[in-house]
């Protein structure tokens, strides 16, 4: 079949319906053009002799997009994804993962930018390599989510391969997309019917109200929830604002399972730097020397004499290996930077923490409004900025001078877990829920999109009420000062408060 689309040919041997809308609101999301139904020209004498020789013994290995702009001569070639044929969705059996508890079909091996890259008419239509990044391949992943508002949303990859920094920035760059794009059918409920009851005090004044909802699931039982859109959908919109939530707990993975159990660490990690940060609690120090190799040479590469990295056992209540990187840097701008990271592989949470802080110092070093910090905190860039400045170097010298310097299998000689065990992706996130105490309630909502789930992948976003949840502005604080009591005074390690109890430390978290 061959369709004329102003001066774009369309040429396929199957259906071309199911692509157009596909196609085309990408290409109007993207790049602000819109093209109407094509007109089938399969049986006119109408297109050029050179779209057909283009064409000849390609037809029937490929559908071909192509534009003959101006009448140029030369045809612009756009392939069309291959997934948007394929009917059947991958069921959701546990799968097999490796031992940084991925599932081992394996997304790093699997193309998604020959699947989801095109300039125009792409789910990603811009990517780039950061040339200010050392030490890791970072790659940025550009996409536009909502087709009227003009939105750019960027995700981010940090490797040591190009390819799979690629993946890694696509995979970001498809969570904040389902942030946006949620096709869970929405109905109206009031406002006590929903999880919000489940959150201390904080909607109390708007119980009362009527409000759109989608389903969720309680991950204790499996049972159906019922959850205000506005706690999972960034685009939706009503007569008031419930919450300004943020995209904490959303992950991507190649199955529920895996993006629930990445959603849950993510949570996990970030209610630990909260409770860390508002009761000031002197965190246990890693011994650098205790560290592998591999990582005590990406950390001697980075440092120098003006520059330091330290790292920091983050648990407070939950025993599952989470890792606090500081940056404090004495000349050079941001004067400091935090990062975090949660896994059931502890390597794996200090791989993942020891790269986002250094990949982001190398890229905001080159940034020159950091030396003009905001006054007040009310973005999320707001957060790393304020603390960027060379005059909050001393910021967390209450941690670093206080801080006792342990070894690491010291510090973790009672965390254990069998990985022949746990060796699915069900299994994993199994045991990563049973780390959370059973007075939390956990829920989740899935935000795939359906093509996402032709693909192979899937977005969850979890939510934890009775849990401390990240907020990014003064102005959105959401303390849940039930959860930092109870975390603070049962710690792991015995660990020391500097904020007594009911007290909190009220300056701006520093969370980027």
């Amino acid at each position: 079949m061959i369709k004329e689309y102003q001066d774009r040919f369309f040429i396929s041997n199957r259906r071309i319906d199911f692509c157009e809308d596909f196609l085309f609101d990408n290409l109007y999301r993207n790049k602000g053009i819109y093209v109407s139904k094509g007109i089938d020209m399969t049986k006119h004498n109408k297109l050029e002799d050179d779209i057909l020789l283009l064409m000849e013994g390609q037809i029937s290995k490929t559908d071909i997009f192509i534009e003959n702009i101006k009448n140029d001569v030369e045809f612009h070639r756009h392939n069309i994804p291959m997934f948007l044929e394929n009917n059947t969705l991958d069921s959701d059996d546990e799968k097999s993962i490796n031992t940084n508890f991925r599932i081992n079909n394996n997304l790093e091996f699997f193309n998604l930018e020959s699947q989801l890259f095109d300039n125009k008419f792409g789910v990603i239509f811009n990517m780039y390599a950061d040339i200010f990044s050392k030490e890791y391949m970072v790659m940025g992943a550009e996409i536009s989510p909502l087709p009227r508002m003009r939105i750019l949303e960027v995700g981010y990859g940090r490797s040591l391969d190009v390819k799979k920094s690629k993946n890694e920035a696509i995979l970001e760059a498809l969570e904040r997309y389902s942030l946006f794009s949620i096709e869970n059918p929405e109905k109206i409920e009031r406002l006590s019917n929903t999880i919000a009851i489940k959150y201390p005090k904080e909607f109390d004044k708007l119980i009362s109200k009527n409000i759109f909802c989608v389903d969720g699931t309680d991950e204790r039982n499996g049972k159906k929830v019922i959850v205000p859109t506005q706690m999972v959908n960034f685009k939706h919109v009503e007569d008031f604002d419930l919450v300004n939530e943020t995209s904490n707990g959303v992950a991507v993975g190649a199955s529920l399972f895996e993006s629930k159990l990445f959603g849950l660490l993510e949570f996990i990690e970030r209610d630990a730097f909260l409770v860390f940060w508002l009761k000031r609690i002197i965190l246990k120090r890693i011994k650098i020397s205790s560290l592998s190799k591999y990582q005590i040479d990406i950390i001697n590469d980075f440092e120098n004499t003006d520059k330091k990295v330290y790292l920091f056992d983050l648990r407070i209540d939950i025993n599952m290996p989470t890792i606090l990187c500081l940056i404090i840097s004495k000349k050079e701008l941001p004067a400091t930077y935090v990062s975090t990271a949660a896994n059931i592989n502890l390597n794996s949470a200090i791989d993942g923490a020891l790269k986002e802080a250094i990949v982001a110092h190398n890229i905001y070093q080159n940034d020159s409004n950091l030396d003009n910090p905001p006054k007040v905190v009310s973005r999320l860039e707001d957060h790393y900025k304020y603390y960027a400045t060379l005059e909050r170097v001393h910021t967390y010298d209450f941690l670093i001078k206080k801080s006792e310097e342990v070894d690491l299998n010291l510090l973790y000689k009672n965390y254990h877990y069998n990985f022949e065990t746990i060796n699915t992706d069900k299994k994993a996130y199994e045991f990563v829920l049973k780390s959370i105490p059973n007075k939390y309630d956990v829920f989740s909502v899935n935000l795939s999109s359906h093509w996402m789930g032709k693909l192979g992948l899937y977005s969850t976003k979890t939510l934890i009420p009775g849990m401390q949840t990240m907020y990014f502005g003064v102005d959105n604080q959401r303390i849940n000062i039930e959860r930092v009591e109870y975390s603070s005074q049962n710690s792991i390690n015995n660990l020391i408060s500097l904020e007594e109890k009911g007290r909190i430390n009220d300056a701006p978290h520093p969370f980027p």
